[in-house]
């Protein structure tokens, strides 16, 4: 919802930079609302989970943006995983929907089970003529429900899905925008960071939304 108000109310400012490509909160939040029209026909529901195995590109945020505008939770895979540690993180998620990137297809290759998945290439094209109407349960949404799945290294054994809310989100959105970042309409932040990690999605993310910021 916090993505939706910044889009209404200043629709042209920049929202996303990326290899030369501009792409503006009015533009993103349309994008992000067709990705969603699609994950809703394929069954994406409030309280379900979208998996997500891409590389930082736009179209990974725009995935994330979607899941969580229809109440579900965005499960950031690390593409980096292979083999029994990918599949443990795939049986956490149990998602409705798995998004993988041509990127990442490599990964999915290592698992004896080969889950279904959709092609990060085939919702864009089908998100092409969808409805960029937004959601309407996303202003139903309340603060205990689950933003992302986020999960851990692994470095103490298999990965854990760790759970990030609303809440938490828009806490840090405001307590670290506000306190800490401080971004200001005007200023571009760039994220170095995996779109897959914590700081990515809760740090960057919410300070750019929560500044207006690019």
């Amino acid at each position: 919802l916090h993505f939706q108000r910044a889009a209404h109310k200043h629709p042209d400012r920049p929202f996303l930079r990326f290899e030369g490509r501009s792409i503006g909160y009015g533009e993103a939040n349309a994008i992000v609302n067709r990705y969603a029209s699609v994950l809703s026909a394929r069954g994406v529901e409030r309280g379900g989970v979208v998996g997500i195995m891409m590389k930082n590109r736009p179209e990974t945020l725009f995935v994330i943006l979607a899941a969580v505008k229809l109440g579900a939770a965005a499960g950031l895979l690390n593409h980096n995983q292979r083999g029994e540690v990918l599949a443990h993180s795939l049986g956490l998620l149990d998602a409705t929907v798995l998004v993988v990137g041509a990127e990442c297809v490599d990964g999915l290759a290592t698992l004896t089970d080969q889950p279904d998945s959709l092609p990060a290439e085939e919702l864009e094209r089908e998100a092409a003529d969808a409805d960029d109407a937004d959601p309407a349960v996303c202003r139903e949404i309340t603060g205990r429900e689950t933003a992302f799945l986020i999960f851990t290294s692994g470095t103490t054994g298999y990965p854990k899905a760790s759970v990030m809310s609303h809440m938490r989100w828009s806490k840090g959105m405001v307590g670290l925008g506000s306190l800490g970042v401080r971004l200001r309409g005007d200023d571009t932040l760039y994220c170095c960071l995996p779109l897959y990690h914590n700081n990515a999605v809760t740090v960057a993310l919410g300070a750019v939304l929560n500044g207006g910021a690019c």
